[in-house]
């Protein structure tokens, strides 16, 4: 069954995303998530601490669970991990 799931994205990456510029995106590995999924970036803007409205919808293609300690707190990364989800394309 396809899944979709709603994740938080800043301008600068939300833009990368929309552009087609990266395929992949690093996350906590606090969610689960399949090949096949439909995640749903949505903009966020950190500064008004709002949903800008704009999102970008991609199919997950591989899920890598990895440890990454340069990247988020030790409490986090030890009690999740990360998750490295590469993209096919978008969809609309």
């Amino acid at each position: 069954m396809v899944r979709e799931i709603m994740k938080k994205v800043w301008p600068e990456n939300f833009k990368s995303l929309l552009m087609g510029e990266r395929s992949c995106d690093l996350r906590i590995n606090d969610f689960k998530v399949s090949e096949g999924n439909i995640i749903v970036f949505k903009e966020w803007d950190p500064v008004k601490k709002r949903y800008t409205g704009r999102s970008v919808r991609k199919v997950v293609k591989n899920v890598s669970a990895v440890n990454v300690l340069d990247y988020y707190s030790v409490a986090d990364l030890k009690k999740h991990g990360l998750l490295l989800i590469e993209f096919l394309e978008s969809i609309e």
